[in-house]
Parts: structure tokens; C-alpha cells; sequence
């Protein structure tokens, strides 16, 4: 569950598939019946093979509407199916003077899919309400009869309501999935912006320079060949130092301060719908323990957002004599998984681990509870005096 590999997502892809299955059954259950109906009721063959290719002719519609209804580039080609699937659906009971409608609550779902809110409830009543109409002018049943006009005005709002609850539900888990993912994306694309404006402002100028003074040298080359020598030991001196600089910005960048990253993972979890509690009053670190324990902190952050539903997340980092211990626990587990997933085997969490080894620490993963995981963190430091506690991203 934990580590490199993919376990359970915000938004498990067996879940998405369970969904979109389940809006195929619902659709065809539906025109199933109604398939049966057309064929055991009383009517001329050619009324009956009228209504069959009319319902065959929905039923693939109905799953391009679905499919269509959620993105914006095919807003176009969906209100023109929608036009078309009305025509479809009135049509029967004008030709065959016959009550069947042509499943009219997929009509009146499909325009709650894809039209604005503004004008897809009042087209919504508009359809219940031609049902209702063309029940009472061609109903081959009598209104005493299952209800009459009332009964097919129901299964009309009923049916339609299905459609739309179910197709919105299955839109919703797939957009949470992608936005799940987008903020993975984002925060990794924020630290490498960040990094690029770092090196940019540092190499820059002295890129610009060396440039100019190899351009120099190379005009004073044959006319001055003393003052270009002396350009091109400034042009020797200058790459040392951007060398020296860009090593040492490297170095920085993986040195992240864990005061910076404290605050780094609060706003990444808050973002992504995660009420987080964080304490941090182990004071100043040396620069090594820093580093490892900010490591930490973001892989314990990306596993919470990749590998669990969480809603909240508690870090504590205490300092205790000589060693550090940091703890990072979330709810939103599956139960179900197994218990040796929740072993740190590979991935960040292994690399993690060697370097905590290496270190003279420790990593540990386990459940804390129903629903709750917890990486624990121990690592020794120098029992130097403590200073001022660090701020930034403590508190609830």
C-alpha cells in the first residue's frame, strides 16, 4: 500500500469501473424491458418493428449522450443529439397512435446532462409533461388502468433521475480522480519552477558574462594576444565560480529546511481536502537531520495523497535527548488491504529507510487504529542546547 507501488487510490480504479459498468446496466436494463415490452404486447408487426428500430436506434445515442454530456468540447454534438433523441422518442405514439413513448425519462435525464441548470429542469418538466399529453391522446391503456397518465409521468421522473444521478456520480469520481492527480503533478511542477528561477538568478548573469568576454577574447586573439590571455583567465575564473555556485545550489535544493517543508505540506494537504494537525518543537537541527526529516515528511505527505482516502492527517516532531522522533498518522486506510502491503519493501519509503539506516535512525509503518496508518521516524542527533522552536507550520 505504502511506498512506490499504487495501491489504493483516492479513488480506486476498480471503483471507476464499477461505476461506468454500472451506468451500461442501468441504460440497458432499461431498454431491455422495454424491448420485451414492445414484443409482448398486442400490436401490428409493423408498428412493432417501427418501435424496435427507434429503440435500437436510442440505445447507442444514449451512450453517446452519456459519454458526451461531461466534456465541454462536445457540448455541440451533444444538444444536437439531444434534439435527435427527442424526435426519436416522440415519434412512436404520433405514428402508430400507440402510448409507448420511446423511453421519455431517458429524454428528461439526458437534458438534466447536458443542458444548463437554468433551462435543463424546466425541459425536464416539459418532457413529463408531454408524456403525460401523448398518453392521454393515444394511451392504449385506460387512465384507470396501472395508474394511466400519473403512472407513466412517474417511471418518466423516475427513470430520468436514475439516468442523471448515476452518470453525475460516475463524472464526479472521474474528475476527483484527475484533480487527485493534477495536485501530485502541481506540487512536484512548483519545486521544479522553483528550482529553475534559483538557477536562472544564479547562473544568469555570469553565463552572460562569459559569453561576452569569449566573444572579447576572440576579437583580441591575433591584434592583442596578451589582453586576451588576460580575458581568458577571467573567463577561467568566472566558470569556476558558476561551477562552484551550481554545485552548491544543488546541495541546497536537496537541503530543504524543515521548517519550509512543514509549510510546504500543510498547504499541499489542506489543498487537497486534508484537515491537518502539526506540531513542530524539536528546535533547530543539525543540517543532515534536517534534511532527512524533511525528506520524510514529503514522502509521507505523497503517501497520503496517493495511497489512502484520507480527511486527516496529524504530524508530531518531538525532540526527546538525542534523538528526533516524527510521526505522521492519517485515517482513510481500506481495511481490507492486506498487512504486508503496509511494509515499506520499496520504493520512496525503502530509499527512505536506507538512508535512516545509514544514519543510525529508523523508519517503521503500521496501522494505528481502524482506517489509520503511521510512519514513525526515529533518528539520533547532537544533544546540543535547543533553540528556538521552529514555527512555521506548527499548530492545527
Amino acid at each position: 500500500m505504502r511506498g512506490g507501488a499504487r495501491g489504493s487510490e483516492l479513488v480506486p480504479e476498480s471503483a471507476l469501473g464499477c461505476l461506468r459498468s454500472s451506468v451500461a446496466l442501468v441504460i440497458g436494463g432499461y431498454y431491455l424491458i422495454s424491448a420485451l415490452h414492445l414484443l409482448l404486447r398486442p400490436s401490428s408487426p409493423a408498428e412493432t418493428a417501427l418501435a424496435l428500430a427507434v429503440l435500437t436506434a436510442l440505445l447507442p445515442l444514449q451512450f453517446a449522450l452519456c459519454r458526451w454530456a461531461p466534456r465541454p468540447e462536445h457540448r455541440v454534438r451533444a444538444r444536437a443529439g439531444l434534439a435527435v433523441q427527442s424526435v426519436l422518442v416522440f415519434l412512436p405514439p404520433l405514428v402508430t397512435q400507440d402510448a409507448w413513448l420511446g423511453m421519455p425519462g431517458f429524454l428528461a435525464g439526458s437534458a438534466l446532462l447536458i443542458l444548463p441548470h437554468r433551462s435543463a429542469w424546466p425541459v425536464f418538466a416539459l418532457v413529463v409533461s408531454g408524456v403525460v399529453v401523448v398518453h392521454t391522446q393515444f394511451g392504449a391503456v385506460p387512465p384507470a388502468q396501472n395508474g394511466g397518465p400519473v403512472y407513466m409521468a412517474v417511471q418518466a421522473v423516475v427513470s430520468g433521475l436514475v439516468l442523471y444521478g448515476i452518470c453525475r456520480l460516475r463524472d464526479l469520481a472521474v474528475h476527483l480522480s484527475r484533480t487527485k492527480d493534477e495536485l501530485a503533478d502541481a506540487a512536484v511542477a512548483r519545486e521544479r519552477l522553483g528550482f529553475a528561477r534559483s538557477l536562472h538568478d544564479l547562473l544568469g548573469d555570469k553565463l552572460s558574462e562569459l559569453s561576452m568576454k569569449c566573444e572579447l577574447a576572440l576579437r583580441l586573439i591575433t591584434s592583442r594576444p596578451a589582453q586576451a590571455r588576460e580575458e581568458l583567465a577571467q573567463i577561467l575564473q568566472i566558470s569556476r565560480r558558476a561551477s562552484t555556485d551550481m554545485r552548491a545550489v544543488a546541495r541546497g535544493y536537496r537541503e530543504l529546511l524543515l521548517e519550509a517543508e512543514c509549510r510546504s505540506v500543510r498547504a499541499v494537504l489542506t489543498t487537497a481536502g486534508v484537515r491537518v494537525d502539526m506540531a513542530n518543537d524539536c528546535g533547530r537541527l543539525p543540517l543532515n537531520a534536517s534534511m532527512l526529516l524533511a525528506s520524510a515528511l514529503r514522502e509521507g505527505a505523497s503517501n497520503v495523497l496517493r495511497h489512502s482516502r484520507a480527511e486527516y492527517c496529524s504530524v508530531t516532531i518531538r525532540r526527546r535527548g538525542c534523538e528526533v522522533v516524527a510521526e505522521m498518522v492519517n485515517d482513510g486506510v481500506n481495511p481490507a488491504d492486506p498487512p504486508a502491503a503496509e511494509k515499506p519493501s520499496e520504493g520512496g519509503l525503502a530509499d527512505l529507510a536506507e538512508r535512516l539506516r545509514a544514519a543510525g535512525g529508523s523508519l517503521s509503518t503500521g496501522r494505528a487504529g481502524a482506517g489509520r496508518f503511521r510512519l514513525r521516524i526515529t533518528l539520533p542527533v547532537d544533544p546540543a542546547p535547543l533553540a528556538r522552536p521552529a514555527r512555521a507550520g506548527t499548530g492545527p
